[in-house]
């Protein structure tokens, strides 16, 4: 007989008296993977909860902060359902940004992810939700995104370099997760931060 790993466990209606807030803020905090203490950081993933209470790295260890013009679309996030015939389905994770010029530490940055960083990137998002419980969310957590396009050109961009991360070697278990410590302030300090250790 053959098993059914996904029941549905609740629903989803829609709220009128919501305002819906679409999108991210323009800043994210770019991580290597490796430096992430996976015993110490604390995982809510069951049927109902999906979120990452406690991001931990390794002592000396610091997220990148990427910020991006505030009244610009440079930063965002995606994921992409896969459908695996010979295995479990998964999703693809991606981030998108731009860098703003091409200074010697611009270049090392991306000579960096073009030598195969793998990261987890935690991003600001537009909507908060209650309390602060969705202002934050995590790609990559479990295989890590990696340097896909990069678009170097003096021809086009207006100055601007699009790069474009995402699951390359495997994809994510799972959909982002959501990041909540606690409370607010102190996902929002964590995140200002950059959960350095």
């Amino acid at each position: 007989m053959p098993s059914i790993c996904g029941n549905i466990v609740n629903g989803h209606i829609y709220d009128c008296n919501k305002t819906i807030t679409g999108g991210a803020e323009q800043e994210a905090v770019l991580m290597n993977r490796a430096d992430i203490d996976k015993v110490n950081s604390v995982i809510d993933r069951t049927d109902t909860t999906h979120k990452v209470t406690h991001l931990q790295l390794y002592a000396g260890k610091t997220g990148y902060l990427i910020g991006g013009a505030i009244d610009k679309k440079h930063i965002g996030g995606v994921a992409k359902f896969n459908r695996n015939d010979d295995g479990r389905n998964d999703y693809e994770h991606g981030f998108n940004f731009k860098v703003y010029d091409l200074s010697e530490e611009t270049l090392s940055f991306l000579k960096q992810l073009g030598k195969g960083a793998d990261l987890v990137v935690v991003m600001k998002m537009k909507d908060t939700g209650v309390d602060g419980n969705t202002k934050y969310s995590i790609y990559g957590y479990d295989s890590g995104l990696k340097l896909s396009e990069l678009n170097l050109s003096t021809l086009e961009g207006k100055g601007t370099t699009p790069i474009i991360l995402k699951s390359v070697d495997d994809m994510e278990p799972h959909l982002p997760m959501i990041y909540f410590d606690t409370d607010q302030a102190t996902s929002d300090t964590q995140f200002d931060a950059k959960f350095s250790a």
